[in-house]
């Protein structure tokens, strides 16, 4: 009977640490990161927060997101947080399908502007979605991008 009872707590700690996770609390920078962002400020004290740490840390920085996330907590409906999030995974930490989830967002809300078809069209060639790299890039284009610093026209056998 008590090996039973601690079996049984064992599982039940295990679901509880489970449930408390999704996929986005377990990297334990970010972890960090979200407890120094204080409460109490508007979108775009954090928004801005983000950007400082940006150009002090990189895109990298995971101070960076967790602000990010907290001004997209506050403001949900504001698109271009989306797309500098995003930035960060793509650019610095290169999660590029986390990146993807984001510049989707970001563009489901109407941020439509060029530079984001074609992050997320770097994206897309990096998940090895040849086909969808091509197709964001010609969004791009058509939206006014006209740099192709990565060369998704020539890995993606993309025709301009």
């Amino acid at each position: 009977m008590k090996k039973i009872m601690t079996i049984f707590r064992a599982i039940l700690f295990a679901l509880i640490i489970l449930s408390s996770c999704d996929g986005n609390n377990t990297n334990p920078l970010l972890i960090e990161a979200r407890k120094k962002v204080d409460n109490n400020h508007d979108d775009h004290f954090y928004f801005e927060k983000a950007w400082k740490y940006v150009a002090y840390e990189g895109e990298n920085s995971w101070n960076a997101i967790a602000n990010f996330e907290k001004a997209i907590e506050i403001n949900p409906s504001k698109a271009g947080y989306y797309n500098d999030i995003a930035n960060c995974y793509r650019g610095g930490i290169k999660d590029y399908d986390k990146a993807l989830e984001y510049y989707n967002i970001a563009i489901e809300k109407g941020f439509n502007e060029g530079f984001v078809y074609y992050n997320r069209a770097i994206c897309k060639l990096e998940t090895s979605d040849l086909s969808g790299a091509c197709s964001d890039y010609q969004i791009a284009i058509n939206n006014g991008w006209n740099n192709d610093y990565y060369n998704i026209a020539t890995k993606s056998k993309c025709i301009k």
